[in-house]
């Protein structure tokens, strides 16, 4: 019964971490577009292209 509670409370915990913004969601979010040219320069240089173009497109 414990490891039963134990499981369910992990995979609860696991959901949280994962539903939450990450950075780059936030990011695209934004209204800042400054912070979405910046962020898509960087991404850039380290070859996520993916994520610039949506970057890019929202500006």
């Amino acid at each position: 019964m414990r490891l039963i509670l134990k499981n369910i409370a992990f995979s609860v915990f696991v959901l949280i971490i994962f539903s939450s913004c990450s950075e780059f969601q936030k990011i695209l979010k934004s209204d800042d577009i400054n912070l979405k040219y910046a962020t898509a320069r960087e991404l850039f240089d380290k070859e996520e292209y993916q994520k610039v173009i949506l970057l890019l497109e929202d500006i």
